[in-house]
C-alpha cells in the first residue's frame, strides 16, 4: 500500500484538477519536478488531462510520443486528444483504445479505462462507459459513474455508488463533489459535472 508521504506527493495536484482549476493544475504539475519515479507518470497524466480539459491538444501532440516506451496512460490521453480534436479520426482512435484495453495489462490501467469511458460518453455510448468503469477500482471511476447514473436518470444507482465512495474515503474531494451533484440532482436541477 501507499504510505502517507507517498500518497500525499500529488495530493494538491489531484485536488486542484478535480475542482476544475486546470490552469492551476498545470502550474502545480510543473512545480513537481522532483517527483519520485513511480509517481511521475501520474503527475504527467494530470498535467496532460488539464491541457485536454482546456482544449490545448497541440501541446499533447507535440509532447507525448507514440513509442512503446511511452506509458500506456499517456498514449491513451493522446488518443483521446486526437478523438476530441478531429471528428474524422474518431473511429480509428476508438479502435486503438479498445485494442489496448484487450491487451494483457490494458484492462487494469485506470487511466485507459477512464479515457475510453470518456470517449464512449462523447460517442453517446453511456452503457458502454458504465460497463467499463465498473472494471475500474479507483475513486475517479466511481465519481464518473455517479455522473453517468445521474445523466441516465438513475439517481438510485448514483446514490449507491456514492455510498461506496464514502465508505472508501468520505473526505476525498471527489466524494464531496459527488455528494453535491447527487443532492442538486434530487432537488431537480440537472447539474453536469465534468471529469475529463
Amino acid at each position: 500500500g501507499l504510505t502517507m508521504t507517498e500518497s500525499d506527493e500529488l495530493y494538491s495536484l489531484r485536488n486542484i484538477y478535480w475542482l476544475g482549476n486546470f490552469q492551476g493544475a498545470i502550474k502545480e504539475a510543473n512545480t513537481l519536478t522532483r517527483c519520485p519515479a513511480h509517481l511521475t507518470t501520474e503527475r504527467d497524466e494530470f498535467l496532460y488531462r488539464a491541457y485536454l480539459a482546456q482544449g490545448q491538444y497541440d501541446i499533447i501532440f507535440s509532447e507525448i510520443g507514440d513509442g512503446q516506451d511511452v506509458p500506456l496512460a499517456l498514449r491513451a490521453l493522446k488518443q483521446l486528444a486526437i478523438y476530441l480534436s478531429d471528428p474524422s479520426s474518431k473511429e480509428s482512435s476508438l479502435q486503438m483504445l479498445e485494442g489496448w484495453i484487450q491487451e494483457p495489462n490494458g484492462g487494469n490501467n485506470n487511466t485507459l479505462l477512464l479515457v475510453l469511458a470518456i470517449a464512449y460518453t462523447h460517442d453517446g455510448n453511456l452503457m458502454g462507459a458504465i460497463e467499463l468503469l465498473h472494471r475500474g477500482l479507483n475513486i475517479e471511476h466511481s465519481a464518473f459513474l455517479v455522473q453517468l447514473y445521474l445523466k441516465i436518470d438513475r439517481p438510485d444507482l448514483a446514490e449507491k455508488q456514492l455510498k461506496l465512495m464514502k465508505s472508501v474515503d468520505e473526505d476525498c474531494t471527489l466524494s464531496m463533489l459527488c455528494t453535491a451533484w447527487v443532492h442538486l440532482n434530487s432537488e431537480g436541477s440537472k447539474v453536469q459535472g465534468k471529469l475529463i
